[in-house]
């Protein structure tokens, strides 16, 4: 229906045009299997009450992780006048950027182990006990 659908009837009909093969007919597009809208099963996830949980246990973490890039990169160049005598610049930028990476993915890690452990807790999650059932 949208931007695929449009280039697959242009080919379609240059192909129909260059080689002389007739085109297809849309009651032949309309047989063909059709793929899953994923917008509408996304949809429903993000509108259940366990989503809402999660997010709202996930927030502050996810909004340390975006004040930490910048807040690091701020305190490293304020920094830098006690490393400039035997850091050199490019090295030091290198250096903070992957310090910075590093800090943000600490926190991000941080807040999906407190969150699949508050998930645990709240049973969210089904129970693999039925494992020795026959």
């Amino acid at each position: 229906m949208g931007i695929t659908s449009f280039i697959e009837r242009m080919k379609n009909w240059t192909v129909s045009r260059v080689y002389g093969v007739p085109q297809k007919s849309d009651e032949n597009d309309q047989k063909m299997k059709r793929f899953p809208n994923l917008g509408e099963n996304i949809q429903r996830v993000v509108q259940t009450p366990q989503f809402e949980q999660v997010l709202n246990a996930a927030s502050p973490f996810l909004l340390a992780s975006m004040g930490a890039w910048p807040g690091y990169w701020i305190y490293r160049g304020l920094d830098y006048h006690s490393h400039r005598a035997h850091i050199p610049l490019p090295i030091y930028i290198r250096q903070t950027f992957y310090q910075a990476k590093l800090l943000q993915l600490i926190i991000i890690m941080t807040g999906i182990l407190t969150i699949v452990k508050n998930q645990k807790n709240l049973h969210i999650f089904p129970d693999n006990d039925n494992r020795n059932d026959p």
